[in-house]
């Protein structure tokens, strides 16, 4: 085989433009042998029509898909392979495949075999270099044995990547400020209805606040609806949390009941690998009552902020999240203000609760936590200093009271209460000794 070889009449300066021509001359023959095809059948005295419908079926090659093009990765390069076939009723012994990305200025490959009418065979292209963001791959049959391949049907092929490209570095905040997604996020609609959208935020004042809206209100039930996260470098601060504002109900009247779920994944190996961090459903999820209206936020205490800790991938240098919002055709969701942080950046935004108490303060050997938990399950405990550094995790003992040894560490402390991911209370504390 032969990378890259153009019959005579494409070699000029301007492959691409050649490319459309050609592209734009095989859909109007298409159209105009399909258009005339049953004028054909009773008329076989059109020696035009008949020469385009003989070759037509003669000589046709296709594309019959495009792979080992990932939906995305975070390698700025991709090796394609497609698969083509021959659809036409002659051996198809060559054919020249013009491919490109977005606008770029079009590559040739000649294939060279021998496939017998309905056979496939995989081609490889060479790599190619692709900065990150949305990208579309185009693959084209110009021509099969010698002759342009006029039956438009089945010559082209197309996928959409992307590029995910450089880890950026903690913390990151991400307010929505706009009506499009920040740069290197990203949605997954495979089901191709209702999805992750931008809208306005109707409970705040400024005209640039903007909510990202899950619309499970008008998704089938099952479907599956992913938001990507750029990906972040965690290797910058000692211990890290992500943060989220959220607004869900799910739908209930007189009859019937429909609740969606809400997972976040995370991965530190480009994708390879997803762990769930995060997974709440129907009550658990909801910030509101139950409605059969379509929900939407009109007020800020419709919200809450919820919390993940990303102890689990301290040092990760390019970690990726993943937001799965799944369809039980309930009723909406929304995001907001997602932060990656220490957990300094939790605490300073956080008024303290009076179910917390840390005494004695300031201590001196031990320290101990007490706290009324809202819930039946024992909330965790973690202790940070003022950088962010977490020198204790654990979980409150059933008695609702922990005590921590303080010993052997410096003045400066917080202690941080959390029920599963919902942040529940901080408070300050000084180790004197």
């Amino acid at each position: 085989m032969q990378q890259y070889w153009l019959p005579p009449f494409f070699k000029v300066t301007h492959m691409r433009k050649i490319l459309l021509i050609v592209l734009t001359f095989i859909s109007c023959a298409g159209k105009l042998t399909l258009a005339q095809q049953p004028y054909k059948n009773t008329d076989q005295d059109s020696p035009l029509l008949f020469s385009i419908y003989k070759d037509l079926f003669e000589n046709d090659g296709g594309v019959a898909s495009i792979i080992s093009v990932p939906t995305y990765q975070c390698l700025t390069s991709i090796t394609p392979s497609v698969e083509i076939v021959n659809y036409g009723s002659n051996i198809l012994t060559n054919a020249v495949i013009g491919y490109f990305i977005d606008s770029d200025p079009p590559s040739f490959f000649t294939w060279e075999g021998s496939l017998q009418p309905g056979a496939l065979d995989t081609i490889e292209f060479n790599t190619i270099q692709v900065s990150s963001g949305s990208h579309v791959l185009t693959v084209s049959i110009v021509t099969a044995n010698g002759l342009l391949d006029i039956n438009n049907g089945n010559n082209n092929g197309l996928v959409d990547f992307y590029i995910v490209g450089n880890s950026i570095a903690a913390p990151v905040y991400e307010p929505f400020s706009n009506f499009e997604l920040p740069e290197g996020d990203f949605v997954e609609n495979f089901d191709g209805g209702a999805t992750w959208s931008l809208l306005p935020r109707s409970d705040q004042i400024m005209a640039e606040d903007y909510m990202l809206q899950m619309h499970f209100y008008y998704s089938n039930a099952g479907n599956v609806d992913e938001f990507y996260l750029k990906n972040i470098d965690l290797s910058g601060i000692a211990d890290a949390t992500l943060s989220f504002d959220l607004a869900y109900t799910y739908y209930k009247n007189s009859v019937v009941e429909y609740a969606d779920e809400l997972k976040v994944l995370a991965s530190s190996d480009c994708g390879n690998i997803w762990n769930v961090i995060y997974h709440k459903m129907k009550d658990e999820l909801a910030t509101v009552p139950p409605d059969d209206v379509e929900f939407v936020p009109l007020f800020s205490s419709q919200w809450r902020t919820d919390y993940i800790d990303l102890a689990n991938y301290a040092g990760s240098s390019d970690l990726m999240f993943r937001f799965e919002a799944i369809s039980g055709h309930g009723n909406n969701l929304y995001l907001d203000n997602l932060n990656v942080s220490a957990l300094t950046a939790i605490n300073e935004s956080n008024t303290l609760l009076k179910s917390l108490t840390v005494f004695p303060n300031p201590s001196n050997a031990s320290v101990t936590i007490m706290f009324s938990s809202p819930t039946s399950d024992e909330p965790s405990v973690i202790l940070s200093d003022l950088a962010g550094r977490i020198v204790y995790r654990g979980n409150l003992s059933s008695l609702d009271e922990t005590i921590v040894n303080t010993s052997n560490i410096p003045e400066g402390y917080l202690v941080n209460v959390f029920d599963k991911s919902t942040f529940l209370g901080c408070e300050k504390f000084q180790v004197i000794h």
